[in-house]
């Protein structure tokens, strides 16, 4: 009998001491990220991800990318400028670092046109105020206002005629080109056309009396209205703003050309009379320079 009861107690003590079933453990997961970027947390999730190309290590880590300032001034091959806070290099004088390259700066003014730029080209024609005093069309330089006050130096332009009284045209085509740091800001007709009862062509895109030709080139319309032909003498007056250049050694001309083209003019016989001359060398104009003080 006592054999029994030592064996019942004995079985009890072994039940009470033995650990509740796994499923019924809840506590929960810490991940283990500190340290790591990448890789498994230890709780079934990641850490984060590296970017392709670079790959995960054993300790958390994306190896294999370079980052932008892992790359030395050398390997980019920048000559000057700025990396990653470390400079890369300077340009000798007169040169000009865009973009971590060294380039020649041209240097030009008016009192050196036409003279080498000290990069190789040259700085442009010396100015021209007329194109051609006996060309049956021409420009000239009719009125300039300097540059005050931060404002712009404005140049007019005329456009005259000087076609023979026996073949004058009633309609117009004119192109032109241009070139430099200048805008068209305004055209005023001139008596001679609108005594003639003319009009300019709108530009049905900008609504504009003129427009830009896919190949670069401006145009002018002058539109019959009138049968009248249009008699000599200046016809429009062209307002072009010069903008003053950053560096007064890096100045450029504005240019504008007549384009000869056929049927400029109609009739037949007024457009034939046209080209059956020169029109003279492009209008040359070097914006004057802009003191401190001035501005």
């Amino acid at each position: 009998m006592g054999i029994r009861v030592a064996a019942a107690l004995i079985c009890c003590v072994a039940c009470s001491s033995s650990a509740p079933p796994a499923a019924l453990d809840t506590a929960p997961c810490t991940s283990a990220c500190e340290g790591r970027v990448c890789g498994p947390d230890g709780c079934g999730g990641t850490c984060g991800t590296c970017a392709v190309p670079a790959t995960c290590s054993q300790s958390g880590v994306c190896e294999g990318a370079v980052g932008p300032c892992d790359s030395t001034c050398a390997d980019l091959g920048y000559e000057c400028g700025d990396h990653c806070g470390i400079i890369c290099g300077s340009c000798s004088d007169g040169n000009l670092c865009t973009e971590h390259r060294c380039e020649c700066r041209p240097s030009c003014s008016v009192e050196t046109c036409g003279e080498p730029d000290g990069c190789g080209g040259s700085c442009g024609p010396c100015p021209v105020s007329v194109t051609c005093p006996d060309c049956p069309l021409s420009l000239e330089v009719v009125a300039r206002e300097s540059a005050l006050l931060g404002q712009p130096e404005s140049v007019v332009v005329a456009l005259s005629f000087r076609g023979a009284p026996e073949a004058l045209p009633v309609l117009a085509d004119l192109r032109f080109q241009v070139s430099g740091p200048a805008r068209l800001t305004r055209i005023g007709m001139a008596p001679s056309l609108m005594n003639a009862g003319k009009t300019l062509v709108a530009d049905p895109d900008s609504g504009l009396p003129y427009r830009r030709l896919g190949d670069g080139t401006w145009q002018l319309m002058i539109t019959p209205g009138a049968s009248s032909p249009i008699e000599p003498g200046p016809w429009l007056f062209l307002r072009y703003e010069l903008d003053p250049p950053d560096r007064p050694e890096a100045a450029v001309p504005f240019v504008i050309a007549l384009v000869p083209r056929e049927e400029t003019f109609a009739p037949q016989a007024a457009d034939a009379a046209l080209w059956g001359t020169a029109l003279g060398k492009p209008l040359v104009v070097w914006a004057q320079p802009v003191h401190r003080g001035d501005r």
